[in-house]
Formats: structure tokens, sequence, C-alpha cells
């Protein structure tokens, strides 16, 4: 009985919020926020805190590791069964890696007071010793709700949705680490126990290189889809290309029959008129093309240029003085952003009526900066959320991240002509920095 009363204390005071604090901060840590949370994680955290403590009276130390995690993943999966196995071994390996730290940490804050056994044997007061430690994880988790910061939540969506494990097998990888950590620390520093040191080392070392594996092969699986999702951007704005050029053919041809059409009408003063202004139409587009000097964004701008007018949107555009030799910009990168923000404008443009469809696209270089300035009409009831960066888009957001990346600024600016301008600039020469991000 008296063992009873011990352990019931023990969960009560110690475990119970431990695990609660931990489940509550992982699981606003990823974003995944189930109906009736509180209530969710509470009676996991009572059931597992129970389970354990009655488990760790009758099983030895190792068993009842390999217990504690087993049970773990199947109190996972009866409590959060509406997400997917990937989604329930994440939960459960960070709930793990955030019980090890708290551990962790709360023993090396207690040896300062009192003896670490007193914890457990001592008074009941002495278990309120950890409580600061639950209370900060209850607090970064009530913050990271209040704000909508859910850091881990594009690594959990990345697990659920993608086939590759990798990115799992790596967080598996860490918490073992942490667990390997937490045992070697327990058994040989504070209780001086070395019957399990050869075998914690060796685990450590295996678990270091695999993380090291591990972590190399994300490295490069990460620039291989940057790579794919660059191809594929090219591959569409050549496709868009391909489309503008079929087009000029079949204005051209178009143009060919009517002024055919004219001379044998023997309408030569219309046939003047008109051929002046093909010719103006066919002089500018080769001026703009001559002056981009960049092929590859002049095969983005008329890719764009095609695009818009497919959605009878009138695109005018203006190329000033471009830098002629060597930059540090990335064409890459500059060709990528470009795109994405050129696409943003035509989609937000697409919601308004034809007779505002009106888009001014400008590039130029200003003071060893690129800059490329979209104007746009803006919509009177939604221009204070444009020119607010908390309003932005997700995708908008993600676009100014990589904006910041490559050393480039985005501003967003209310005109007072009642249109919204969008001013992209981009250092030519970084001093000092000039071959770091090749």
């Amino acid at each position: 009985m008296e063992h009873f009363k011990h352990a019931l204390e023990v969960a009560v005071l110690l475990s119970v919020p431990q695990a609660f604090s931990s489940i509550c901060l992982v699981m606003v840590f990823f974003g995944l926020l189930p109906r009736k949370l509180v209530a969710r994680t509470l009676s996991f955290s009572i059931t597992l805190s129970v389970s354990l403590n009655f488990s760790f009276m009758s099983l030895e130390t190792p068993v009842h590791m390999l217990f504690s995690i087993a049970l773990t993943v199947l109190m996972m999966y009866l409590f959060f069964n509406r997400y997917s196995w990937r989604i329930i071994i994440l939960l459960a390996a960070s709930f793990l890696a955030a019980i090890t730290l708290s551990e962790l940490a709360g023993l090396m804050f207690t040896s300062l007071f009192i003896p670490y056994e007193l914890l457990i044997t001592g008074p009941f007061y002495y278990k309120f010793i950890l409580w600061p430690f639950f209370s900060l994880f209850l607090l970064m988790a009530w913050f990271m709700h209040r704000y909508s910061f859910f850091p881990g939540k594009r690594a959990a969506l990345l697990i659920a949705e993608t086939r590759d494990s990798n990115l799992l097998l790596f967080i598996l990888l860490i918490t073992a680490q942490l667990i390997i950590l937490f045992v070697f620390y327990v058994s040989t520093v504070m209780f001086g126990q070395y019957n399990y040191q050869d075998i914690l080392f060796i685990a450590g070392i295996l678990s270091i290189l695999a993380v090291t594996g591990i972590s190399v092969k994300l490295l490069l699986l990460s620039r291989k889809q940057a790579v794919e999702r660059t191809r594929t951007v090219y591959v569409g704005d050549l496709l868009q290309l391909f489309t503008a050029y079929r087009s000029q053919r079949h204005d051209f041809v178009n143009h060919v029959q009517t002024m055919h059409a004219m001379l044998q009408l023997n309408k030569r003063k219309q046939l003047e008129a008109y051929m002046e202004e093909v010719v103006e139409d066919i002089q500018a587009l080769s001026e703009q093309r001559e002056a981009m000097g960049v092929p590859a964004l002049a095969a983005l701008i008329q890719a764009k240029s095609a695009l818009a007018a497919d959605h009878r949107i009138s695109m005018q555009i203006q190329i000033g003085e471009l830098p002629k030799g060597k930059t540090d910009i990335r064409m890459l990168d500059m060709i990528g952003i470009i795109g994405q923000l050129i696409d943003m404008v035509l989609e937000e443009m697409m919601k308004l009526p034809y007779n505002l469809r009106q888009l001014e696209l400008a590039i130029c270089e200003q003071s060893d900066r690129l800059l490329i300035r979209i104007t746009k009409p803006a919509d009177p009831y939604a221009a204070a959320s444009l020119t607010d960066a908390p309003g932005l888009s997700p995708a908008a957001k993600q676009l100014v991240k990589q904006i910041k990346k490559c050393h480039g600024e985005l501003s967003i600016k209310l005109e007072a002509r009642n249109q919204i301008s969008y001013h992209l600039h981009f250092p030519l020469f970084m001093t000092g920095l000039s071959g770091r991000y090749e």
C-alpha cells in the first residue's frame, strides 16, 4: 500500500506535469492542434504517467526504457489516431526528446540543492523544485499558440506528404542521442554506475555517425530538390515562350494577309499607315530584347508578357541601362525570384475588372543596384492588407525569405495615383562577399 501511495504521489506531482507540459509544447511546436487539445493532452499525460510509474517499480532499467518508448508510441496512436503513422512517430520521438531535456535539466538543477534521490523519496514539497521547468514549457507553448507561431509545421507537413523517410529518421536519431546522453549522465555522473558505460559509448558513436550520414544525405537531397524546382520553373517559362512565338507567328501571318489585301485593293495610304504600326511594334520588341542584355531575363519577360496577354492584361515594359559586365548576382536566383513576383502580381490582377488590368514593368540599374519595379492598380478595399506584411500570403512570405537570402529587398508602396508599386532591389556587387554565394 505504501508503494502504491508513493507511486501515485510521484505521478501526480512529477510525471503528469512533466508529460503534460512536454506534449503541449510538442503539439503546438508542430502546429498540430486537434479539437479539445487540453483535454486530450491531459488524458494522455495521466494515462502514460501512471502506467510508466508502476512499471518502473517492477521492471529493470533497460527493460523499462524500451517499455517506455513502446508505450509512448501506443498511447500516441490511441489518443491522436487522426494523424498518420509518420506523424505519430514524429510526435513520440519529439515528446521523448522534450522529456529527456526537461529531465536532464531538472537533474542538474536539483543536484545544486538536494541529492536527486530525495526528489523521489523525500517529502512531497521537494517535487515542486522541477515545476519552474514545466511552467517554462507551458509558457512557450502558450506563446506560440497565441501568436500562431509554429516552427515545426513545415517539417511535419513535409514528413506527412513525402515518401522519403530521411527527415523522420534524422529526428529519431537525434532523439536516440538525447536518450543515450541522459542515461550515460545519470548512470555514471550521478549514481557512479559503470555497468553499461562501454555499451552507451559505442551506441553514442554509432548514433553520431548515423546522424552525420543522414545530414549529408538531406543536404544533397535539398540541393537536388532546389535544382528540380528551378528546372520546373524554367520549363514552364520556356513553354510560355514557345506559345508566345507561335502567337507572334500567327499575328505576323495575319499582318501579311491584311497588307496583301490592301495592296490588291490599291489602298496605298492605309497600307503605309498600317505597315508603320507593324514596324513600330516589331522595333519596340527588338529594342527591348537588345536593351535587356541578359538573354535569360529577356526570355522570362517575353514569356510573362505572353501570359499577361492571354488574360487580357496590358503589360508595358520599360528597360533602362543594365550592367554589361559580371556582377555578384546569381542569375539562377534572380530569374526565379522575378518570375515568382510577376506571377503573384498577375494572379492578383486577374481578380480586377478588365478595364483596370494595366501593368507596368520597369528594369534598370540604380546606384550599383538592380531595380525591378512593378506597378498595378490598387483595389481600394485590399490596399491596407497589401501594404501590411502580416497580411501577405504564405507564398509571398516565402518569396520574401528567398529575396533576403539573396541579399535583396522587396518593398510594397501605395502610390498617389491609387496604384500599388512593388520595388525589388538586388545589389550588383557585394564587397568581400563575392564568390561566397556562388
